[in-house]
């Protein structure tokens, strides 16, 4: 007998608002970079939800798949409502059929992929770097990403400011990451960005603009 979903409880002040469910690979700047935004944005049309790891290691892209399941056979969603899938590509760990399956079984399912090639990394260092127009051996080493290249090049640009929370290091430039991202996605139609690139720009676009359409 299959269970009872039970309805989604939306804060006081969001009560028609969509909801929007994302699920994250990383355990830390994935899910406080995206709790940060919608605290920022205060779209109250929108209700962003992060989805809690039940185990922090599992974290293979099809296990962040079941995670989302789960919810969505846990909740009653309502039309409008949007699950996304926010993943690394990462050579180095996942094999491309694994991408391709769990990329098929989100169009099944018609969750959302926000993927990046080759880590979530690449999304806050395009609020401080026009990656498309750098060099083509610099583009081939961050997508390298050999020794977290990455993370250590984002890490420069934090700003020594204790006062600050982690949103507030990259929020101010959300527009121009954006513009950027658009750029660096030559392939806009692929399931995912085959090369060096990231969508998450479309899942923080919908953030931004769901319920203005």
């Amino acid at each position: 007998m299959p269970r009872e979903r039970r309805d989604f409880k939306r804060r006081t002040g969001f009560r028609d608002a969509s909801l929007i469910v994302i699920a994250c690979e990383g355990v830390e700047d994935e899910p406080r970079y995206f709790k940060g935004l919608k605290e920022r944005l205060h779209n109250p049309k929108v209700h962003v939800e992060i989805v809690s790891r039940a185990d922090p290691t599992r974290s293979s892209p099809e296990a962040i798949l079941r995670e989302l399941d789960h919810f969505k056979d846990s909740w009653s969603l309502r039309d409008g409502d949007s699950l996304w899938l926010v993943i690394d590509r990462d050579p180095q760990s996942w094999k491309p059929d694994m991408i391709d399956t769990v990329a098929q079984r989100c169009r099944q399912k018609s969750y959302s992929l926000a993927l990046s090639n080759p880590c979530f990394e690449l999304w806050l260092l395009l609020h401080f770097e026009d990656v498309s127009s750098q060099s083509e051996e610099r583009q081939n080493l961050l997508l390298a990403n050999a020794d977290h290249l990455l993370k250590k090049e984002v890490a420069r640009y934090r700003q020594p400011r204790p006062e600050w929370d982690y949103i507030d290091h990259y929020f101010p430039h959300t527009e121009i990451a954006l513009g950027r991202a658009r750029t660096l996605d030559t392939d806009p139609n692929a399931r995912w960005p085959a090369a060096l690139g990231t969508r998450v720009y479309r899942l923080v676009e919908q953030i931004r603009t769901r319920g203005n359409e």
